[in-house]
């Protein structure tokens, strides 16, 4: 996220989470929050619908200030969100859940990349976006 930050990237969290919960999560990672210039919780009043529809990950580019959504770049740990993420017509990439041991490997067939962690995230894909 720090690189995309570098890069003037502008950041939202789309979370399934309550505002509360979301809190006590992030106040063990503040960077992240710090870096977020939007944040859609679960409970949201302009939500309508949560996950898989993409409502959440439409309302947070809304809010970036109408980014279109086939220039977002959609981060996601549960096929859900994969699903949701698509539907927005934007561009998905699965880092699946380690807790869950593979259990869930077969469902992130829709994503345009799976990978390990955010670190093998190549940022020069951005360059494809920014054209």
């Amino acid at each position: 996220m720090e690189r995309l930050a570098a890069r003037n990237v502008p950041i939202a969290i789309a979370t399934s989470s309550v505002r509360p919960s979301f809190d006590k999560k992030m106040a063990y990672h503040k960077r992240i929050a710090e870096l977020a210039k939007v944040v859609v919780c679960g409970d949201d009043p302009e939500l309508r619908r949560g996950k898989p529809n993409p409502d959440i990950f439409l309302l947070a580019a809304k809010r970036l200030g109408n980014a279109a959504p086939e220039k977002c770049i959609v981060f996601e740990d549960s096929p859900a969100g994969i699903q949701g993420a698509k539907a927005a017509g934007m561009l998905a990439v699965a880092l699946p859940d380690k807790r869950f041991n593979g259990k869930n490997a077969g469902k992130f067939h829709r994503a345009d990349w799976v990978l390990n962690s955010l670190v093998e995230f190549d940022e020069n894909t951005l360059i494809k976006l920014e054209a």
